[in-house]
């Protein structure tokens, strides 16, 4: 009777210790859908979306630049790409405009150079640099 009540505790442990050790993944997933959950309840001027618009209506970013800058904020990665996208910029123009923003205007190789360097793609930059 002893060595079977043993042998039920000891089976109980190991399962206790096991769902611990899984509900820490678990746990992980919780925190994670109570970003989204809270991001999803914020005032609708806190959402993402309502940033991208703000960010852009003030200065030029690229599509990198401005997930980059709504991550900073503490909007989940995939958040701020959402947003973003679901904003639809024209990352040509947003190009255009962060040349025609600059202090020193800048041509050709070194427009795109400049234009690369802060997260516009390749095909962005070269566009822009040939409108300028």
């Amino acid at each position: 009777m002893k060595k079977t009540l043993y042998a039920i505790l000891c089976g109980a442990m190991a399962l206790s210790l096991a769902a611990c050790s899984n509900g820490s993944s678990s746990n992980t997933d919780s925190k994670a859908a109570e970003a989204s959950v809270s991001e999803s309840r914020t005032a609708p001027s806190e959402q993402p979306i309502y940033k991208v618009a703000e960010y852009l209506d003030t200065q030029a970013y690229s599509r990198k630049g401005l997930i980059d800058q709504l991550v900073y904020l503490g909007y989940s990665k995939e958040s701020a790409e959402a947003a973003v996208d679901e904003y639809g910029a024209d990352w040509t123009e947003q190009a255009k405009r962060y040349l025609d923003e600059m202090a020193e205007p800048v041509e050709g190789d070194e427009a795109v150079e400049v234009l690369t360097s802060h997260g516009f793609t390749e095909e962005e930059a070269i566009a822009a640099a040939k409108a300028e």
